[in-house]
Order: C-alpha cells, then sequence, then structure tokens
C-alpha cells in the first residue's frame, strides 16, 4: 500500500496511527503487542525502500518512547 500511494503522490510520506493499526487488526489499543510491531517495521522498511520520510502519531509521549521511535527509524513524531 505504502509503495503504490508513495508513487502515485510523488513520495511525500506520511504519518502512521498506531491506533489505527491496532484497530485494524483488532486488538485497539495494544501498541506493544508484535502485530502492531511488526507493521511499522514493515512501513518504515518500505519508506526506506522509497526515500520517503515516515512518521508515527505517539499516543502517550516520554523520553524514552520518543528516543526508542527515533531509533527505529521514524523521521515525524
Amino acid at each position: 500500500m505504502l509503495r503504490s500511494a508513495n508513487a502515485q503522490r510523488g513520495g511525500l510520506g506520511g504519518i502512521i496511527g498506531p491506533y489505527d493499526i491496532s484497530g485494524s487488526y483488532g486488538i485497539l489499543g495494544q501498541l506493544s503487542n508484535s502485530l502492531v510491531l511488526d507493521a511499522e517495521n514493515t512501513i518504515i522498511a518500505s519508506a526506506e525502500r522509497h526515500h520517503v520520510p515516515v512518521g508515527l502519531h505517539v499516543v502517550t509521549p516520554n523520553k524514552k518512547i520518543l528516543h526508542d521511535k527515533i531509533q527505529k527509524g521514524f523521521k515525524l513524531i
């Protein structure tokens, strides 16, 4: 999905919502569930392959979460 969306829009990038991802898997709010984390990794890898920035809505920010998400590859927080 990210590949086709960025190809059509010129690769502008985007921000993902962890609640959207968890809700899509039927596990709303389980942001540390492996399905959600695997989806984040897949999106980051695709964004890196297409040289577009990807961000994440951090629901309850704290320094550790922000640091971890930046280290993971998110460019927009």
